[in-house]
Order: structure tokens, then sequence, then C-alpha cells
């Protein structure tokens, strides 16, 4: 998030994408030890009358930066684990001052996650948050169940992450209100 004092009249809410070089495959290899892509997502929030701008990122990290600490949870884990997690967010505040230079020492961190975090949280054996490093032979619930009024929806019910997530509330979304309403109810709601 960034601090009062940060004077932006342009920030807005924006995705920017940042790709060191155009090796993909380098940037998505576990062994990488240079820069990898970095997702930047500025956006401004209205909480109680009051408005934020934030930003979040995302770069690609792999269990095997963390596996020193499989055997770990949440809120339990070592100091060296804290010193890894200072490290990546020093860099990636670097990067984003690099892009924004005007945000360079207006940042405040408020959360971090590693590939652990998601483990932990998400019940994900990798840690993916995102993307089909799922559990092999997982069953994923969709749609109406055999129960009166339960409907499944979420990450990984169609998809993994933030589409799947999406595709799945508009399949319940389409089960409980029957096509033809579904269908007047998407007309009448994104197509103006």
């Amino acid at each position: 998030m960034l601090d009062k004092e940060c004077k932006d009249p342009d920030f807005e809410s924006t995705i920017v994408s940042i790709f060191p070089h155009t090796d993909v495959n380098r940037m998505l290899d576990p062994a990488n030890t240079g820069a990898s892509a970095l997702v930047i997502m500025k956006s401004i929030e209205e909480e109680r009358g009051k408005t934020y701008r934030t930003i979040n990122t995302f770069e690609p990290s792999f269990f095997e930066h963390v596996e020193t600490w499989k055997d770990t949870r949440t809120g339990h884990r070592p100091q060296s684990y804290q010193d890894y997690k200072k490290d990546k967010i020093e860099k990636i505040i670097g990067r984003i001052a690099n892009t924004f230079p005007k945000y360079k020492d207006h940042i405040n961190v408020v959360d971090s996650a590693s590939v652990l975090t998601f483990r932990d949280y998400l019940n994900n054996p990798d840690g993916s948050a995102y993307g089909v490093k799922q559990k092999i032979n997982q069953f994923n619930l969709l749609g109406k169940l055999p129960l009166r009024n339960l409907h499944a929806a979420g990450q990984s019910s169609v998809l993994p992450g933030i589409i799947g997530a999406m595709m799945s509330s508009f399949i319940v979304g389409r089960t409980i209100l029957e096509k033809e309403k579904y269908n007047k109810f998407l007309n009448r709601n994104l197509c103006n």
C-alpha cells in the first residue's frame, strides 16, 4: 500500500507485467537465479470512507525455493525463513521502484506470502495458488450437489485459480436460475 505522502494524481487501477527478458522457459525454471516475471496490480480501494492506493505483486515461485522449511507451519517458521521473505520483499520493492520511481519511499508492505503459505492455507501440496499444480487424483466438486440447496463453486471446481472460481460461479448461477432466466440476467447486466 502507498502511504498518504505519496502524491500521484495519475494513480489508477491497472496491471503491469515486467519481463526481464524474453526467455519464458528460463523465467519459469525453478533453478533460475536471475530476475523472474513480475505482475504489478495497482488498485484504488474504498474502505470505511477512506481511499487506499494498493499495489499487489505476484512472481513465479517454486516449492524448491522453500524446501528447507517444508516441515514447518505458518506462524511457527524459523528466522531463516523470515530472512528469505524479507529479501524477496526488498527485491520486489526495488523492481516496483524501478518501474514507478515516485513510489520508492512510499510503499508500506501490509503482508506477504510464499509457496508454504499457500500450501498451509489452501491445502495444496505444492503450494500452488493458481495454475494446474494441484494434487493428482483430486476430485473436484462442481454445481448442484446431491443435497437440497447445496451447490459447489470456487477455485479448482472447474479450473484452478481466479478463472476457475469465476467459471464455476457462472455454472452454479445458471443451475439455480435456469438457462433462460440466467441468459436474461447476463444480457441485462453484462451486455449494456
